[in-house]
């Protein structure tokens, strides 16, 4: 799943100047002894709506970080907006390693710009 997020009549003078920063953070994780997996994603777009640089990932988070519970952790990433971005896309990606469901779990996604 994933949303986009307009950021062009926002932020564009704090972004260019380089002050813009992020946090993005998501309870990450699974079911027992599954390493079923899920992550999240941040890209930043330009006005073209093309990628710039590298995305910023969380998760994710397998069994043995986890001791084989069913549970969820914390995991999050602060940084920097990118020059030049008008556009932020957040994407959640959900991994079955075995079995018939996916157990990968991500609840409270947050992003935080200031």
């Amino acid at each position: 799943m994933w949303q986009t997020i307009n950021l062009t009549n926002s932020s564009n003078l704090l972004i260019n100047n380089q002050t813009l920063h992020f946090n993005l953070s998501a309870w990450i994780g699974g079911a027992s002894a599954h390493d079923d997996h899920a992550s999240v994603s941040l890209t930043f777009l330009n006005k073209a709506i093309e990628k710039l640089g590298d995305s910023t990932t969380i998760g994710p988070v397998f069994a043995n970080e986890r001791l084989g519970v069913s549970r969820l952790i914390f995991k999050s990433a602060t940084g920097l907006v990118p020059k030049d971005t008008y556009f932020l896309k957040i994407y959640v990606e959900f991994q079955r390693v075995a079995g018939a469901n996916n157990n990968g779990n991500v609840d409270n996604i947050a992003l935080i710009l200031y």
